[in-house]
């Protein structure tokens, strides 16, 4: 834990995908806080997917969904984690 000390969080606030309709609040709220903390490791993803992968269990993601989504969020976490 030592590498971590005096490290800021990251924070990723992902959007969607079964809805959108908030999304471009949420995005306006994340580049407020990151413009009043331009150190912090924030950044807004809004997910989306093609309706063929929204047909899991009540309108979620498949497994294809969820393997789009994975491919979506990978280089953002890359990048505010260092991994």
């Amino acid at each position: 834990m030592a590498r971590y000390a005096g490290a800021l969080p990251a924070i990723v606030i992902a959007c969607g995908p079964m809805t959108s309709k908030q999304c471009p609040t949420v995005g306006n709220v994340v580049a407020s806080i990151a413009a009043v903390n331009p150190s912090a490791k924030m950044r807004f993803l809004n997910l989306t997917l093609p309706d063929a992968q929204l047909e899991g269990c009540i309108g979620h993601p498949n497994v294809a969904g969820h393997a789009a989504l994975l491919e979506q969020l990978e280089p953002v976490l890359r990048e505010v984690t260092g991994w």
